[in-house]
């Protein structure tokens, strides 16, 4: 009978094996793939699948996959992404961050002057130069006319914001191609000897004419992403106070509307009874304007809150509580608040539209029931679309555990994006008040959305807290108060609140377009016969605009008025059919025309 042998160390080659086997396991386990994010301007937020890292530039390993990327900068539209990454590949994710539009309004036009110093070809360089800088300049959201700085007169510039210098130096071409020197120096239009921002970089291309504007612009959005970044930062000082100022609406223009919170030198917020005894006023072009009303929000006639409750697959562990955390917020909204109720998974649903009677939302919380994915974005904007039609105030609560994503997680669950919701938020002037539920939540989205639209964003990690973040919210509105003024051409006013005990001011930003409309027709028409009125913009337009065109005769009744979404130009054919003197009226936000026509027979 023959025994089998063991040696003491096993079979070398089944040992070998299963090495091969753990390194193989291991190495498919452990292995990552790299993002690499930078952004214009830099020093922005990374977030990385809803969880905030660090700033750019940034690098980080992941596991291979889907992964949201997203980065935020104060006063820059936000930036977000769906990345795949594959294993030992690195990403390279690159964000030019434009400035909200808000706050690029309130920048206003900048013009810029070109000087080239260069040994030949100055024109060609000069050109180039001014597509580049033109191309950088609208990707950042900025307002901008490029002009030749030799032969600009500095004393000129009453259409303009601010000044800005910019040098190009080349040296003499060489076999290894150009070196260039960019300088750029900002001004304000008011004084054109002290510069605010002044920088100096150097830069060298091999082929001058093949390569120049590859190796110009990269350089360009680096010093125009923090030329961005002064001006904005520039904004917000200047508009720093001791008022918290949420929410300004324009919809009613003339009529402002803004919702603002004072607070002391310890940033508690004034009593009413303060505010009772205060004088307050508006100042615009430094001339005192007496509110048309001043109310505490709890005090108003009209109030509406439309909640957006989040009712995907991933809120069943915890829908219950949140349904009876909903419900005590409702209990405790004030009495002459009209409230809706809007749930949202695979579908969005409008579960009960405004009413007072509370029983009722009660009863279409009970049958909310969770399943499905997030589109979050989505349920956004059709809650503003519905609340936008409301009158009184409007405010938006959005209660979710996620992120706007699809069943998988590989990509957005909305048609639409954040920056789509927010820019209906601020046309409409409804702020969103957001409270993320969880520890999983997408802090970017949430945070973003209440930031850019006057709203706040509120974290509960456990359930049980959902009723206390409700709680803050009412605190909220108890120390906020709504004001409401005639606009007077002055699109930086300030507000003044004169208390017995102390005297508050803080400065405000009006977000009205820049609107300047050319209004061009025959002097004279016959009577009956059609003939074209045509309407073109001087300025640029970011968002279609809403206009009224209207014949009007010598006495001022209206015989004909017509409504309609206008961008850069349009024509409308229009025929009279009485002769005599008449007027062509034409009217939007911020903006009135008026011209005659005569009408023969």
């Amino acid at each position: 009978m023959k025994h089998k042998t063991h040696s003491k160390g096993g079979d070398p080659m089944r040992k070998l094996l299963f090495m091969l086997i753990f390194i193989a396991v291991t190495a498919t386990i452990f292995s990552y793939g790299s993002i690499n994010i930078e952004s214009n301007p830099t020093n922005a937020v990374v977030f990385i699948d809803g969880n905030r890292l660090g700033y750019t530039p940034f690098s980080y390993n992941v596991v291979p996959g889907f992964h949201r990327v997203a980065v935020q900068l104060k006063g820059f539209e936000p930036f977000e992404t769906y990345a795949f990454i594959e294993n030992n590949v690195e990403k390279n994710i690159r964000a030019v961050l434009q400035v909200r539009k808000d706050l690029a309004l309130s920048i206003g036009n900048i013009i810029f002057g070109i000087t080239v110093e260069a040994s030949e070809t100055e024109n060609w360089f000069f050109e180039n130069s001014e597509i580049a800088l033109k191309e950088t300049t609208d990707s950042f959201g900025l307002e901008s006319k490029i002009v030749n700085g030799q032969s600009l007169d500095k004393n000129k510039l009453e259409d303009f914001s601010y000044y800005v210098d910019v040098f190009l130096t080349a040296s003499e071409a060489s076999p290894s191609g150009h070196d260039f020197e960019l300088q750029i120096k900002g001004y304000t239009a008011e004084n054109t000897e002290e510069s605010f921002f002044n920088t100096k970089t150097n830069f060298s291309v091999k082929a001058t004419r093949q390569e120049f504007v590859e190796g110009f612009l990269p350089v360009l959005y680096s010093t125009i992403g923090d030329l961005s970044y002064k001006l904005v930062k520039k904004i917000y000082s200047e508009t720093l106070g001791n008022i918290e100022f949420y929410n300004i609406d324009i919809t009613q223009f003339p009529l402002i509307s803004l919702i603002f919170r004072p607070v002391n030198e310890e940033g508690l917020p004034l009593s009413l009874e303060e505010i009772d005894r205060s004088t307050i006023s508006i100042l615009q072009n430094d001339e005192a304007t007496t509110p048309e009303s001043v109310r505490q929000i709890s005090r108003e006639m009209n109030l509406n809150f439309m909640l957006a409750l989040d009712k995907s697959g991933s809120m069943i562990p915890v829908m219950d509580r949140a349904k009876s955390a909903t419900k005590e917020f409702i209990k405790l909204l004030p009495e002459n608040s009209k409230i809706a109720l809007l749930t949202f998974s695979k579908q969005i649903e409008l579960l009960k539209n405004f009413t007072t009677k509370r029983e009722e939302l009660y009863a279409a919380i009970d049958r909310i029931e969770a399943e499905g994915p997030t589109p979050l974005y989505d349920s956004v904007i059709e809650a503003i679309d519905t609340l936008s039609s409301r009158e009184g105030l409007k405010f938006l609560v959005l209660i979710t555990d996620g992120v706007d994503a699809n069943y998988t997680d590989t990509a957005f669950g909305s048609d639409n994006r954040l920056s789509d919701a927010i820019r209906l938020a601020r046309e409409k002037g409804i702020p969103v008040l957001t409270i993320g539920i969880g520890t999983e939540i997408d802090e970017f989205s949430l945070g973003t959305l209440a930031m850019s639209t006057g709203g706040v964003f509120l974290k509960t990690p456990e359930i049980d807290e959902l009723k206390t973040s409700f709680e803050k919210l009412l605190k909220l509105f108890d120390s906020s108060y709504v004001l409401r003024y005639e606009y007077m051409d002055d699109r930086n006013p300030t507000m003044v609140i004169d208390t017995p005990e102390r005297i508050l001011k803080g400065k405000f930003f009006v977000p009205l377009d820049y609107i300047d409309l050319e209004l061009s027709f025959p002097d004279s028409v016959v009577s009956g016969q059609m003939f074209p009125v045509k309407i073109t913009s001087k300025a640029t337009m970011t968002e279609p605009l809403e206009l009224k065109l209207s014949v009007v005769d010598s006495e001022n009744n209206v015989l004909f008025s017509k409504q309609e979404l206008f961008k850069d130009q349009s024509t409308i054919r229009l025929n009279i059919q009485e002769d005599g003197e008449f007027f062509i009226e034409l009217q939007a936000v911020d903006f009135f025309e008026r011209k005659s026509i005569t009408v023969l027979s």
